[in-house]
């Protein structure tokens, strides 16, 4: 890292701890909210004794948002990315806590504050063209639902053979060295199993 992107990185260190903090906050309202958590036990603990109001949260999350949009703009082209990243997940955390107030929004405006993304709109035409191609590659006669659930059921595991652990936990290295070969991804985050504070901090 060049020496003038240390003070960006520095500030956004410490947004980032501020996040996670905000994330466990925000989860003891919404028990889905965080999936898992591999940081220090006591910040985990700290939100659990705080129980802190929504008002709160949201109000340290715009800090955070104010406080990110100061940081100075980073050469370096990862740093730019960890700021951009840090601010979407800070708004949505925000969006997050307007929704648990009550506040009530649009499909596409509720999966653009909370994922930055919006579904695609088509018109009529474009899916009577994939039913078409549809039509012409899956066999039988008959309703094409009806072929097509017969087209995929060799391929179903029934649910009393699935051993979720046998099938889940192979996988995890072989999907985590492919990530690495596909990105470069840093050394520090290759280790990195769902909600970690090493994703977010330097």
């Amino acid at each position: 890292m060049s020496s003038d992107g240390a003070p960006a990185a520095d500030s956004m260190n410490a947004v980032a701890e501020g996040y996670v903090h905000l994330v466990l906050a925000l989860g003891q309202h919404d028990p889905d909210y965080v999936d898992a958590f591999y940081g220090p036990a006591e910040w985990k603990t700290q939100a659990e004794k705080e129980k802190k109001p929504l008002d709160a949260i949201g109000a340290e999350a715009e800090e955070l948002i104010a406080t990110l949009a100061k940081t100075p703009n980073p050469s370096d082209e990862m740093l730019k990315l960890r700021r951009e990243y840090l601010q979407k997940q800070i708004s949505a955390l925000a969006a997050r806590v307007g929704m648990l107030k009550g506040e009530k929004l649009k499909f596409d405006d509720e999966s653009r504050a909370l994922y930055d993304a919006v579904a695609p709109t088509f018109p009529d035409s474009h899916f009577i063209e994939i039913i078409g191609q549809l039509e012409a590659k899956i066999p039988g006669e008959g309703p094409l639902w009806e072929r097509y659930e017969k087209w995929r059921k060799p391929f179903v595991i029934p649910k009393e053979k699935l051993d979720k652990e046998r099938v889940r936990t192979p996988i995890f290295p072989i999907c985590e060295n492919r990530r690495n070969l596909r990105t470069a991804t840093p050394a520090r985050f290759r280790r990195s199993r769902r909600f970690q504070p090493g994703n977010l901090l330097a």
